[in-house]
């Protein structure tokens, strides 16, 4: 079962799985061998069966996806672990970050920056601080790019070792839980917040716990408190949660597994595991993918970011979220139909979106319900209004807005 969840890519490969060796070498060779079974196949025939007709399927938003207009999935990234000093034996330089700064201007989009806390207090603000050695310059760095650059914040400190996690931790070895108690987890929160007023960094409105490990009507509570909009997380099998909102002003959000985490990723491994993996999380209903510092080290990586980024852009199922809120608004449409909280249909060129649980909406969602719609062409709006537009590789990126205040509604596109 193990080998089949490596395979799956169910295991995130940025985090230690403990392995004998044998297993290893046995998970790679079979990785490699599938790897060369899949590429006899041709493109276009994996592509449809895979993607087409196995993944649209299993997602259950369709709909949404249908040519000439659709409702894409949001491709944001967040990239973890900013300000650790060393990753896998690496050195995580300043230059790291500088070739971030480069990718998002490049497509014209900000990168979420999930900033460990004690990593950048240069100022020895709280008792936990370890700055990296250009602490300062990379607060610097983050403060004069903020049109490309989003602040996320990733914990203070991170692990409490021999534990992974902050909030709630678990020991690697032994799989043993260690509660943190709501005052302790209170206090990393003010601490780091008091880190980012001093040195300068906007306070953040995201939130990625640790090792995804947080407690339910605990942490989220607190996050709220110091001004967090969006708890970015992914399920763990440790403790239960819901997706959706937990108050009127704080959301959990799901988030996709990395895609690739790409230097671990065999040299040898032929592409079409990979490309599978890839669309796998791009069509899971996600807010944001998950990366982390680790992919921008080696230099030779950066042309495989530019390629991820340009499928993006072809693709009529996924487009270019300029920041988290934009990321959230295609999310948030995709997320109620899948909870029967609004009903998607594509009938004669029209794709009809009708208000299902009015209440909801009235609590949660608030005066207007904002989406972006992909399209080759024009797309006209009945019921709504356009708010911007701007052109995405061959397609039209229109954002749209609708009012959500009648008890029955229908939300239609027509192109």
């Amino acid at each position: 079962m193990h080998i089949i969840n490596l395979l799956a890519g169910n295991i995130p490969s940025s985090e230690p799985v403990f392995k004998p060796e044998g297993l290893r070498m046995l998970t790679r060779f079979l990785k490699e061998l599938l790897s060369l079974i899949l590429n006899l196949v041709p493109a276009d025939v994996w592509y449809k069966g895979y993607v087409e007709h196995y993944l649209l399927g299993k997602y259950g938003t369709r709909a949404l996806l249908s040519n000439p207009a659709s409702v894409p999935i949001p491709f944001y990234v967040i990239v973890d672990d900013v300000g650790f000093p060393r990753i896998q034996g690496t050195d995580v330089t300043l230059d790291v970050y500088r070739d971030m700064l480069n990718l998002a201007k490049r497509y014209d989009v900000k990168l979420g920056l999930g900033i460990v806390a004690k990593y950048i207090d240069y100022l020895y603000i709280t008792p936990h601080s370890e700055p990296v050695s250009y602490a300062q310059e990379l607060v610097s760095f983050i403060r004069n790019n903020m049109n490309f650059l989003e602040p996320v914040h990733h914990g203070l400190l991170h692990d409490k070792m021999p534990f992974y996690g902050e909030y709630l931790c678990v020991n690697p070895h032994t799989g043993q839980l260690l509660e943190v108690s709501p005052q302790e987890q209170e206090s990393y929160f003010e601490y780091a917040w008091k880190i980012y007023r001093e040195v300068g960094i906007p306070e953040p409105k995201i939130f990625v716990p640790p090792k995804h490990l947080w407690r339910p009507g605990v942490t989220d509570l607190t996050a709220e408190k110091y001004g967090i909009r969006y708890l970015v997380t992914r399920p763990k099998a440790v403790i239960s949660y819901s997706i959706g909102p937990r108050s009127r002003n704080l959301w959990i959000v799901s988030r996709a597994a990395p895609i690739p985490d790409l230097v671990d990723i065999p040299r040898t491994l032929l592409t079409r595991v990979l490309k599978i993996r890839v669309w796998r999380e791009l069509f899971a209903v996600h807010h944001s993918i998950m990366m982390h510092v680790s992919n921008f080290i080696q230099k030779d990586f950066c042309q495989k970011w530019h390629v991820l980024y340009e499928n993006a852009m072809k693709s009529r199922y996924v487009f270019l979220a300029k920041d988290c809120e934009e990321a959230f608004q295609n999310w948030l449409v995709h997320r109620l139909c899948l909870e029967n909280k609004l009903k998607a249909k594509f009938v004669g060129g029209v794709l009809e979106l009708k208000v299902m649980d009015s209440a909801f909406f009235k609590k949660y969602i608030g005066e207007y319900l904002e989406f972006s719609v992909k399209s080759h062409g024009t797309v006209d709006i009945e019921g709504g209004e356009e708010v911007s537009r701007r052109k995405e590789s061959e397609y039209n990126i229109i954002k749209v807005r609708f009012p959500v205040l009648k008890k029955r509604m229908a939300l239609v596109t027509r192109c």
